[in-house]
């Protein structure tokens, strides 16, 4: 019951959109760009930071015995 009622929910909302009329601005953008380069930055600085330990768990899954 509840169930269906969810389904019956999403459905009227999937159904029912209207056109937003909404804009994206070239700052919005540059943001995205940021947040992508400042997560591949943090990654690397990460792995940087964690190299030690990953070196020492491949090397103790990749020996053949």
């Amino acid at each position: 019951m509840k169930r269906d009622l969810i389904l019956f929910t999403l459905a009227l909302c999937i159904i029912s959109q209207l056109p937003a009329y909404a804009y994206l601005d070239p700052g919005t953008g540059s943001l995205i760009v940021q947040i992508i380069l400042a997560t591949c930055a943090g990654a690397a600085y990460w792995i940087k930071i964690q190299w030690h330990n990953i070196k020492e768990f491949f090397k103790r899954t990749c020996v053949k015995k």
